[in-house]
């Protein structure tokens, strides 16, 4: 089999894909700085950036995008139920023996978290297919099957 046919370049692009993933181990180790856990993951990504240049680069390094975009997706979803305190809240005076008023609010909307994640994740997937998807010179996907 000549590695010019579509069969061949499927293997190869598949190889990257994996490449892919691997790079983004790192990148959410590197999302993990918005936490007191960034204090051990960040010299734990760079090392693992290191590494990977050593093996693969280009446009897998955009799978860094996605293991940020992971994180970010993950620090969203615990953060669903999120209230803002307003000034009612705050002014409550507790009784006599009374140690909480039983009401919780404030922390970090996952919301927006949530929504720069999925679009992190969306954009270096999409970016990556597009790029590594490129059409070859007869014109065939080089993932598009022949017949005969």
């Amino acid at each position: 089999m000549n590695a010019d046919t579509p069969l061949a370049s499927v293997g190869v692009a598949e190889r990257r894909w994996g490449w892919f993933v691997a790079w983004a181990v790192p990148g959410a180790c590197l999302g993990m700085c918005v936490s007191v856990i960034g204090l051990f993951t960040i010299p734990v990504g760079v090392l693992m950036m290191i590494a990977l240049a050593r093996r693969s680069g280009g446009r897998e390094m955009l799978g860094l995008l996605m293991g940020v975009g992971i994180v970010a997706t993950f620090i969203g979803s615990l953060h669903v139920k999120y209230q803002a305190c307003s000034t009612a809240h705050i002014s409550l005076v507790l009784r006599p023996g009374q140690t909480s008023v039983g009401y919780s609010c404030g922390g970090v909307d996952g919301i927006p978290w949530m929504i720069v994640g999925i679009a992190a994740i969306i954009a270096a997937a999409a970016l990556y297919w597009h790029l590594t998807a490129r059409p070859s010179s007869a014109g065939r996907s080089p993932a598009s099957p022949t017949l005969g």
